[in-house]
């Protein structure tokens, strides 16, 4: 799939130069649909679509074209929805959005942040061997920060990896940084060094360091990655407490999903031009 997406850019890049001038072109991806339904209310009218990483929302402008695809929790449908962006045309600016959890006292639920340092950990490789971690880094622009500051979004730094981890053994095992942890932000920071397209990256917090997640979000998971129901009611009859830690994430994700709701729109709101002049420089890139 990085071979695809490659040539189809390779292709790209021999359109024109006011071709690609002609409309601002986003990906916005985020794996759950909940971490998008606060943030197409309040931006209006999206057209459904399909595509081989699964649902897909297009919103366009004159100037500005947005395409929002749910890729599910983990790495699995990230590449097939980038794949499937570059096919359709060029792609401006790489989104990273959704839900995060707090490693560190300070980040109440809701609290929105832009990811600036990202640490992939692999913990299935051995310790200290080549890939089992790997950091990347993002220089946002004054003006990017600028607009930040003013909605009092700070910088981040996010641990992504596989799977359900206690936090205290995160803390422990990085030293107190990063501050949040998720399954997808580094992922598609990499993506996005490999490819030489522009990076934003927000995440919202879901659950603070208090609130520990007592069950595996893949175990009620579909093998795309998204949130089967029937999976969660099967959990709850072989563990009827699980109810109650269902209802209580759920909850908080809802707080988290307004509050990132506000901050998307805020950057991705603003005129074409400014919002080009907001992403320059944003390529990731590789940090020793």
């Amino acid at each position: 799939m990085r071979s695809d997406a490659r040539n189809i850019l390779q292709n790209e890049e021999r359109a024109s130069a006011e071709t690609r001038k002609a409309a601002l072109r986003v990906l916005i991806m985020a794996a759950l649909p909940e971490e998008l339904r606060p943030f197409m209310r309040k931006t209006g009218s999206w057209r459904r679509g399909s595509s081989t990483a699964g649902t897909v929302y297009t919103r366009q402008s004159s100037d500005m074209e947005f395409v929002l695809a749910e890729t599910g929790m983990g790495v699995g449908g990230l590449w097939s929805a980038l794949n499937d962006a570059l096919r359709r045309g060029p792609v401006d600016c790489i989104v990273s959005t959704g839900f995060a959890g707090s490693i560190v006292d300070g980040h109440a639920v809701g609290r929105t942040l832009l990811c600036d340092r990202f640490t992939l950990w692999r913990p299935e490789v051995a310790e200290g061997e080549s890939g089992s971690t790997t950091k990347y880094v993002v220089a946002p622009s004054p003006e990017l920060l600028a607009l930040c500051a003013s909605k009092e979004i700070d910088g981040a730094h996010v641990l992504t990896t596989s799977g359900c981890h206690p936090k205290a053994f995160l803390r422990e095992r990085f030293g107190g940084s990063p501050s949040l942890v998720d399954m997808e932000s580094a992922f598609v920071a990499a993506m996005a060094a490999e490819l030489g397209i522009p990076f934003l990256c927000l995440r919202s917090v879901s659950d603070a360091l208090g609130d520990e997640i007592d069950f595996d979000p893949t175990a009620i998971s579909d093998s795309g990655g998204r949130i089967s129901i029937a999976k969660v009611l099967l959990a709850v009859m072989g563990r009827p407490a699980l109810a109650v830690s269902f209802y209580k994430a759920w909850r908080r994700s809802s707080k988290a999903g307004d509050a990132l709701a506000e901050a998307l729109s805020a950057i991705l709101g603003l005129p074409s031009g400014e919002l080009r002049r907001a992403l320059q420089g944003s390529v990731p890139s590789a940090k020793g």
